[in-house]
């Protein structure tokens, strides 16, 4: 029975907190049994459609249908995936007692697991403000600022959910899932806008689509690493679920906004403006965190484009990439975490030159963040290959270009991380760091390790994405095992890992044989040859991209936090301006303002307004 997999995780969530107030290895491990339990009932049983009915008893008047769809199942097992890895983490991230952490850490997952389990939109909105809550909370004991814009962020997409949720069921009658979101497409075309604009601010809040995002490069940061890897790697695809429920229950033709404004066109221009100005402020961070959580920004965006063209590639681009999103995105946050635990610091001035110390911790990252920027053999070129084609075929080709920018400039961010923590000058600081336990590789490893095998074998995860298309009507894109087929293009895999390995051995042979090898050191390198004197320092760590500072400082200043803030000063002065000449201490005129709003409220009544 599905509804066992949320009782499973009830009772790890209440054991682990009581556990932890002596032991954290002991919620530890309660919290790794829960995620491995969940994540291999779901291997198991594959994407089937399962429906519970759940009576909520004395609780709440009704019952919740609680299930397993093809398209819930495939966001239920990445979220169990990134869970499992945190899980594992966390073990060696949280050494001393915390019941809070691993209170709220279970409570998120119990949420998120649960959103995608919900077959009724009753269930889908508690389980989603359970898993809302509990991350807020986590962020506020971070950053009390960064949990409150987040808060207040989050306020916005469950009042737009709750609107959104209650005008389709007034509508269809129904609170399944299946019967009331096809509703958006049958309605009229005032209904139509209002239920596309709530549930995209919904959602999107969550996917942090811009420009309704600003709150993601702070909250990521304010938790530990690997919470932070849940957070990014596993709630940030909720967002994209919602949204996927949305486009693919509405055809095209029904997504417009008035006669000859398809919002589709224009979530997709949101979505390649995600992608470009998370890659820009990526590359300009000094902190690791901040530069992983503009880059998840940036990810998402490529999510957001493949689901606004709403074609069967579109679709399994937008599909695709969350999961590949979620490999190498969480895998960034856990390097984080395990650089921390390493150095202390997360501060690029103060890092560099650390791969010599950190050799497998450096793999996996070398391997995420080619995977970040799409380079071939790993799963993050599939999707984006996938979405350039969507993108051509649908003749999108501005969009596309826009895509491609932002692309390019993904790969600036990437190779900061890659250098600026493992490579160039090493400061003395860290001469003693050491690679760090078994605990936090085998994560990292795992999903190093997925990133290069779903890259190779992309027919691996697309047979699932297919399923998930197929169970809605849509068609399935034609894939094998080692490569992907479309009107446009063909991919293999299998013949571009044998020309990399033929070129890679052939200039291994010519190396080889070219000449005498010798050994340079590190400081001949980057000094020339020459020796350096003492406490000389050339690392470019610090400001690593301060060209494209200049480039873009002036659009900089045009930030996305500055707007919202001056739009609620305009909003305060304004209610400033009304207020006076109301609130002017004299209960005599409180007297007179109840008896004219009695008497309108009246006439209105009485004219059969109400």
């Amino acid at each position: 029975m599905v509804s066992e997999l949320l009782a499973i995780e009830s009772l790890a969530t209440i054991a682990s907190a009581i556990v932890a107030k002596k032991s954290s290895k002991a919620a530890g491990i309660i919290t790794l049994t829960s995620s491995v339990s969940i994540l291999a009932y779901l291997m198991i049983i594959g994407p089937k459609v399962l429906y519970d009915v759940v009576s909520l008893g004395a609780i709440l008047p009704g019952n919740i249908v609680i299930g397993l769809t093809q398209v819930g199942w495939y966001f239920s097992f990445i979220v169990a995936l990134v869970m499992l890895m945190a899980s594992m983490f966390s073990l060696e991230y949280v050494k001393k007692p915390n019941a809070t952490y691993w209170l709220l850490f279970n409570l998120t997952f119990l949420g998120a697991i649960g959103v995608t389990l919900s077959i009724d939109l009753v269930s889908f909105f508690l389980f989603w403000e359970l898993m809302t809550w509990s991350s807020y909370l986590m962020v506020a004991l971070g950053d009390t600022r960064a949990g409150l814009k987040y808060f207040l962020f989050s306020i916005l997409g469950s009042i737009s959910l709750l609107l959104a949720f209650a005008l389709m069921w007034r509508l269809s009658g129904s609170t399944i899932i299946p019967k009331a979101f096809p509703i958006v497409a049958t309605s009229s075309t005032a209904i139509r806008i209002q239920l596309i604009m709530l549930l995209t601010v919904g959602f999107g809040v969550k996917a942090a689509m811009f420009p309704i995002h600003v709150w993601a490069p702070d909250a990521y940061p304010a938790t530990p690493q690997p919470f932070a890897a849940l957070f990014s790697g596993g709630l940030a695809k909720l967002g994209a679920y919602g949204l996927a429920l949305l486009t693919m229950f509405v055809s095209a033709s029904k997504f417009m906004m008035f006669e000859d404004v398809v919002w589709g066109y224009v979530l997709a221009w949101l979505g390649a403006v995600t992608i470009i100005v998370g890659a820009v402020l990526a590359a300009l961070q000094e902190n690791v965190l901040k530069l992983i959580a503009y880059s998840s920004v940036s990810q998402m965006g490529y999510v957001v484009v493949g689901l606004a063209l709403m074609t069967s590639l579109g679709m399994a681009s937008a599909l695709y990439q969350a999961l590949n999103h979620a490999l190498f995105g969480s895998l960034m946050f856990l390097i984080a975490g395990a650089v921390y635990l390493a150095t202390g610091t997360l501060n690029f001035k103060d890092l560099g030159g650390i791969a010599d110390k950190m050799p497998l911790t450096y793999t996996a990252a070398l391997i995420a963040v080619l995977s970040s920027a799409g380079i071939p053999l790993t799963t993050g070129f599939n999707s984006k290959w996938m979405l350039f084609e969507a993108l051509i075929i649908k003749n999108y080709y501005l969009i596309a270009s826009a895509v491609f920018v932002g692309s390019v400039l993904g790969f600036l961010y990437n190779i900061k991380f890659i250098y600026g923590i493992f490579l160039g000058q090493r400061p003395k600081s860290l001469e003693n760091v050491n690679e760090v336990g078994l605990l936090a590789l085998i994560p990292m490893l795992t999903l190093a390790f997925l990133n290069l095998a779903f890259g190779i074998l992309p027919g691996i995860p697309l047979q699932y994405v297919n399923t998930a298309l197929a169970s809605l009507g849509i068609p399935s894109i034609e894939a094998s095992l080692t490569g992907i087929y479309t009107n446009i293009g063909y991919w293999n895999v299998l013949y571009v890992s044998v020309g990399f390995i033929s070129a890679f051995g052939l200039a291994m042979v010519l190396f080889i044989a070219g000449g005498k090898l010798r050994r340079v050191s590190v400081l001949e390198t980057y000094m020339s040859g020459f020796i350096p004197p003492e406490n000389y320092v050339l690392r470019i760590n610090y400001d690593f991209y301060q060209p494209l500072k200049f480039v873009f400082g002036r659009y900089l200043r045009l930030s996305v936090d500055r707007a919202y803030a001056w739009t609620a000063s305009f909003f305060v002065k304004v209610a400033d301006i009304i207020r006076k000449p109301i609130y002017l201490g004299d209960a005599q005129a409180y007297v007179w303002y109840i008896i004219a709003t009695i008497i309108l409220l009246f006439l209105i009544f009485i004219g059969g307004g109400v």
